[in-house]
């Protein structure tokens, strides 16, 4: 197992007991993702894919994810899928739009 950025990359030997393994891991991994996007309000589905190489994710007519691969998104396309809030040209436009949010939910005095 090694750490490769912020990815999580792991080997394992090529033998049955280790391919059950990893298929359960893959399994509790996806399952726990997936209650966690539901309950955020989230298309489970799409994060099932990012972990689960034996998924393949359709919406509308495009194919965002074949099987035997793991699914990652750019911003745009996390957007465009409905996982962001949008894209920011830079860090002081993401803190306008965070400090309007805060104002606009913040209870009058």
């Amino acid at each position: 197992m090694a750490l490769l950025g912020e990815s999580l990359v792991w080997s394992l030997p090529n033998t049955d007991a280790e391919d059950i393994v990893s298929r359960r891991l893959i399994n509790l991994l996806s399952e726990r993702l997936k209650s966690i996007a539901t309950a955020k309000g989230h298309d489970a589905e799409i994060f099932a894919a990012m972990i689960d190489p034996n998924t393949r994710l359709v919406r509308g007519a495009k194919v965002w994810k074949e099987k035997k691969t793991i699914m990652s998104l750019t911003a745009r396309e996390a957007s465009t899928l409905g996982l962001s809030s949008g894209e920011y040209e830079s860090l002081n436009d993401l803190l306008v739009r965070i400090q309007q949010e805060d104002t606009a939910n913040r209870p009058p005095r």
